[in-house]
Protein backbone atom coordinates (compact mmCIF):
# COMPACT_ATOMS: atom_id res chain seq x y z
CA UNK A 1 0.00 0.00 0.00
CA UNK A 2 1.46 3.05 -1.36
CA UNK A 3 2.08 6.03 1.83
CA UNK A 4 -0.68 8.47 1.18
CA UNK A 5 -3.22 5.98 1.12
CA UNK A 6 -2.39 4.43 3.90
CA UNK A 7 -4.25 6.84 6.57
CA UNK A 8 -7.49 6.69 3.79
CA UNK A 9 -7.34 2.71 4.66
CA UNK A 10 -7.40 3.36 7.89
CA UNK A 11 -10.41 5.23 8.32
CA UNK A 12 -12.22 3.10 6.53
CA UNK A 13 -11.14 0.11 8.46
CA UNK A 14 -11.95 2.19 11.31
CA UNK A 15 -15.47 2.94 9.59
CA UNK A 16 -16.33 -0.80 8.75
CA UNK A 17 -15.30 -1.77 12.17
CA UNK A 18 -17.75 0.97 13.93
CA UNK A 19 -20.67 -0.35 11.67
CA UNK A 20 -19.72 -3.89 13.26
CA UNK A 21 -19.84 -2.53 16.61
CA UNK A 22 -23.15 -0.77 15.80
CA UNK A 23 -24.42 -4.27 14.54
CA UNK A 24 -22.82 -6.63 17.14
CA UNK A 25 -24.81 -4.46 19.84
CA UNK A 26 -28.40 -4.41 17.84
CA UNK A 27 -28.20 -8.35 17.64
CA UNK A 28 -27.54 -8.68 21.18
CA UNK A 29 -30.55 -5.61 22.04
CA UNK A 30 -32.45 -7.93 19.83
CA UNK A 31 -31.90 -11.11 21.10
CA UNK A 32 -32.22 -9.87 25.02
CA UNK A 33 -34.92 -8.46 24.16
CA UNK A 34 -36.40 -11.77 22.58
CA UNK A 35 -35.03 -13.89 25.96
CA UNK A 36 -37.09 -11.49 28.07
CA UNK A 37 -40.33 -11.85 26.13
CA UNK A 38 -39.65 -15.20 26.52
CA UNK A 39 -38.87 -15.76 30.12
CA UNK A 40 -42.28 -13.49 30.63
CA UNK A 41 -44.11 -15.63 28.91
CA UNK A 42 -43.17 -18.38 31.08
CA UNK A 43 -43.06 -16.87 34.06
CA UNK A 44 -45.91 -17.36 36.68
CA UNK A 45 -46.22 -13.63 36.70
CA UNK A 46 -47.72 -14.25 32.71
CA UNK A 47 -50.18 -16.86 34.30
CA UNK A 48 -51.61 -15.00 37.05
CA UNK A 49 -51.97 -11.67 35.01
CA UNK A 50 -55.87 -10.81 33.57
CA UNK A 51 -55.90 -11.44 29.78
CA UNK A 52 -56.35 -8.13 28.49
CA UNK A 53 -53.25 -6.90 30.64
CA UNK A 54 -51.22 -9.96 29.62
CA UNK A 55 -52.41 -9.15 26.05
CA UNK A 56 -51.01 -5.71 26.10
CA UNK A 57 -48.03 -6.15 27.71
CA UNK A 58 -46.97 -8.71 25.04
CA UNK A 59 -47.75 -6.48 22.32
CA UNK A 60 -45.51 -4.13 24.02
CA UNK A 61 -43.01 -6.16 24.19
CA UNK A 62 -43.11 -7.92 20.79
CA UNK A 63 -42.85 -4.50 19.55
CA UNK A 64 -39.86 -3.68 20.81
CA UNK A 65 -38.55 -7.22 20.01
CA UNK A 66 -39.79 -6.15 16.30
CA UNK A 67 -38.11 -2.65 16.36
CA UNK A 68 -35.01 -4.12 17.72
CA UNK A 69 -34.54 -6.75 14.71
CA UNK A 70 -35.55 -3.80 12.45
CA UNK A 71 -32.78 -2.05 14.25
CA UNK A 72 -30.27 -5.07 13.83
CA UNK A 73 -31.01 -5.55 9.70
CA UNK A 74 -30.49 -1.52 9.47
CA UNK A 75 -27.29 -2.23 11.46
CA UNK A 76 -26.06 -5.69 9.16
CA UNK A 77 -26.97 -3.11 5.68
CA UNK A 78 -24.81 -0.14 7.26
CA UNK A 79 -22.04 -2.71 8.03
CA UNK A 80 -22.24 -4.61 4.49
CA UNK A 81 -22.40 -1.18 3.14
CA UNK A 82 -19.38 -0.34 4.95
CA UNK A 83 -17.46 -3.26 3.65
CA UNK A 84 -18.06 -2.42 -0.05
CA UNK A 85 -16.96 1.10 0.20
CA UNK A 86 -13.96 -0.44 1.73
CA UNK A 87 -13.39 -2.87 -0.97
CA UNK A 88 -13.70 -0.83 -3.87
CA UNK A 89 -11.60 2.13 -1.65
CA UNK A 90 -8.79 0.34 -0.33
CA UNK A 91 -6.23 -0.88 -3.11
CA UNK A 92 -5.17 -4.43 -3.31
Amino acid sequence: MAPDTRPRALKIRDAVSAESEVWDRATERRADLEYALEQFMESKEWEEMPDDERSKRYEEMSAAVNKAREEEKAGERAWRAAMERAEKEIPQ
